[in-house]
């Protein structure tokens, strides 16, 4: 027989609610997940990223500032992106030593599209990226151009 349409309604908001309650719950049990990791594995992960941030420092004592690429590629087209993976390789080795970095434009690829510059140093020198910043954009002309899209 005929199917009123309110039924269909009825049984089509059921179903979405019934969605965003599972969803809810994927959720729920994925922190849960990873609050019972951090706390296994916390302690150990917290003395490993200590002795890392000693040797680092060890290793770049006489070192006034770190100079790296912004970013392991250019910059992305806008249609390019997502969320599952990062060109962000430079950037977040140095927060894990609690560095300070600054990020600045330092030319452009075959293909027009932007590079970047990162300049890293000791956590609260950030004194001495923004002195070597403000000299690199006195002695280039990058910061004053954009892309051509």
């Amino acid at each position: 027989g005929a199917v009123a349409l309110g039924d269909v309604r009825r049984e089509r908001a059921g179903r979405r609610e019934a969605t965003r309650e599972l969803d809810a719950l994927d959720r729920a049990a994925a922190v849960q997940l990873g609050r019972q990791v951090v706390r296994l594995h916390r302690g150990r992960l917290l003395r490993e990223r200590e002795d890392l941030k000693r040797q680092w420092n060890e290793a770049l004592a006489k070192v006034d500032a770190l100079l790296t690429p912004g970013t392991a590629t250019t910059a992305p087209r806008v249609e390019e992106i997502d969320q599952k993976g990062s060109a962000a390789i430079y950037t977040r080795a140095i927060n894990l030593v609690d560095w300070c970095a600054l990020a600045l434009p330092n030319g452009f690829s075959s293909t027009g599209l932007p590079t970047s510059l990162q300049i890293a140093c000791r956590g609260y020198d950030e004194a001495i990226a923004l002195r070597i910043g403000w000299a690199f954009e006195q002695a280039t002309p990058w910061h004053t151009r954009t892309p051509s899209l």
